[in-house]
């Protein structure tokens, strides 16, 4: 098929491997996915600090988005580990006060995600519950910043290293639709001018994807 041969090609250059390897793979399991998502930073273990100090009653906002998905499953892995190259968005917003000051300091939080995902699925007809772990580039965007001792109030946005673990389930509804809910923990560290935030956030996803 046209569309797989264009993805695995496009896979193959993304994660640094020959496409014309990966598309001679006639017997692969691939797939596309969209889906949504909730944002649910954890209520301990981030640390929010304006000029190297922790902030106080610091906490980061839910958010909503969406992402996408391209899973490769080669045969010689018995179609049971495989690759994901996936893209993913959501807002927030981060809120503290600053030691010695009671103004309350807030911004809005874009957060974007380039990950690159193995996973372990059951190899299943039906229904395929998996895990995985995955690494990449995330970025953290500050829009609206309105926080005390930090001059700098404009658009900003900070990119580092991230990385995942996540559990979910496919669901097939027929020979190429299916759905899929997934669980994942999500980590990165973002530094701005004066200030940074440790990210960590659960995810709650629901998606729909096509097979090829």
């Amino acid at each position: 098929m046209f569309v797989k041969k264009i993805l695995l090609f496009v896979l193959g250059i993304l994660v640094v491997c020959s496409p014309a390897e990966l598309m001679a793979l006639d017997e692969v399991d691939m797939y596309l996915g969209v889906y949504a998502l909730v944002s649910i930073p954890k209520e301990s273990g981030h640390d929010i600090r304006i000029d190297g100090t922790r902030g106080l009653n610091s906490s980061l906002g839910n958010g909503l988005g969406g992402g996408l998905k391209i899973g490769v499953f080669p045969d010689f892995t018995r179609r049971m580990l495989g690759i994901e190259l996936e893209y993913s968005g959501n807002n927030g917003d981060i809120r503290f006060q600053s030691p010695g000051n009671m103004s309350r300091s807030k911004a809005d939080l874009i957060v974007l995600h380039s990950m690159v995902n193995l996973v372990l699925r059951y190899p299943g007809e039906k229904v395929r519950p998996y895990v995985g772990i995955g690494g990449g580039s995330s970025s953290g965007i500050l829009v609206n910043a309105k926080i005390q001792d930090r001059n700098d109030k404009s658009f900003e946005g900070a990119i580092t290293m991230g990385y995942q673990f996540l559990a979910g389930l496919h669901v097939d509804v027929s020979e190429k639709i299916f759905f899929f809910g997934e669980y994942k923990f999500v980590h990165a560290d973002y530094h701005w001018k004066q200030l940074s935030v440790d990210f960590r956030s659960q995810y709650v996803i629901g998606g729909i994807g096509i097979q090829f």
